[in-house]
């Protein structure tokens, strides 16, 4: 796998992290993100080894939000 597609990778799963913990707030239940947060770090730090800028990371966290 390419550097570009493991990147689009990382943007991809940053967006679907997002969108996740996006649900989980507005859904009123209290539940425990610890994992999904974490998971969103772990790509976010991946994404930025791969050298996405930060408006490619703001764009990717953008598209998950409802």
């Amino acid at each position: 796998m390419s550097n570009i597609d493991r990147l689009d990778r990382a943007l991809a799963q940053i967006t679907q992290a997002i969108s996740r913990l996006d649900a989980a707030m507005c859904s009123g239940l209290t539940i425990d993100v610890t994992d999904l947060c974490q998971t969103l770090a772990a790509w976010d730090t991946e994404a930025r080894e791969l050298g996405a800028t930060e408006q490619q990371i703001d764009d990717a966290q953008l598209a998950g939000i409802s």
